[in-house]
């Protein structure tokens, strides 16, 4: 699974974002996730990828 098919099934699991308003060149702060968005993508990134990530 290449790393952007991972972001979006984190995010269509773990946010509401509509999937159809993400385009490669959108800006993690253009999404509009809160805080506790970012804090579960993180979770299940670190687990998944095993690296370091800070938001």
């Amino acid at each position: 699974m290449s790393i952007d098919e991972l972001l979006k099934q984190q995010f269509s699991e773990l946010t509401d974002f509509n999937l159809d308003n993400l385009k490669p060149d959108t800006l993690i702060q253009d999404v509009g996730f809160d805080s506790l968005d970012f804090l579960s993508i993180q979770v299940v990134l670190k687990k998944r990828v095993r690296l370091p990530f800070g938001f």
